[in-house]
C-alpha cells in the first residue's frame, strides 16, 4: 500500500493475496488467497491477518459490499451469499436462474437490490444482472 500523498509503499498481506478491496470505513484491507482458498482482513494501519469464515469456493468469485462479503460459497455454484462483517451470520441472497459457469467480478448496486457479475460460458463472456432479496 502506498499513501495517497506518497511515500513508502509497505506491505500488507504476508501469506501472498489475490482479489483485494479496502473497507469502506478505510480501517482494513480485505483480500482472498488460493492456497487455501478464503478471505482474509488485515488493519489498514498494521497488525495481525485474520481469517474469516466464509465458505468460499473460489478465491475470485466475492467482493465487499457495504459491511459485508457477497460470495459465491464452495458448495452450490448458482447461488450468491451474503457474510454480514458484523455478525458472521451468513444468509443467501440470489439464486441464479442456471449455473453461469464461472463468475467474476461481481458487485452489487448501492442499495443491496441489484448484482451485476460477469460470467463465462462456453468460452464466451457475459455480463449478466440478478435481483437481489437482501436480508440483513
Amino acid at each position: 500500500m502506498i499513501p495517497a500523498e506518497g511515500g513508502e509503499a509497505r506491505q500488507l498481506t504476508t501469506q501472498g493475496g489475490e482479489r483485494g478491496f479496502e473497507s469502506e470505513d478505510g480501517d482494513f484491507f480485505y483480500y482472498s488467497t488460493r492456497a487455501p482458498t478464503r478471505i482474509c482482513r488485515v488493519p489498514r494501519d498494521g497488525g495481525a491477518e485474520e481469517e474469516l469464515p466464509v465458505p468460499l469456493g473460489n478465491a475470485s468469485r466475492w467482493t465487499l459490499w457495504m459491511n459485508c462479503i457477497l460470495y459465491v460459497p464452495e458448495d452450490r455454484h448458482n447461488v450468491i451469499e451474503l457474510f454480514d462483517l458484523d455478525t458472521h451470520q451468513i444468509s443467501q441472497v440470489a439464486v441464479l436462474p442456471e449455473d453461469p459457469g464461472y463468475i467474476f467480478g461481481m458487485t452489487a448496486s448501492p442499495d443491496g437490490n441489484t448484482l451485476l457479475y460477469g460470467a463465462r460460458t462456453e468460452m464466451i463472456f457475459n455480463i449478466s444482472i440478478a435481483e437481489a432479496s437482501r436480508r440483513r
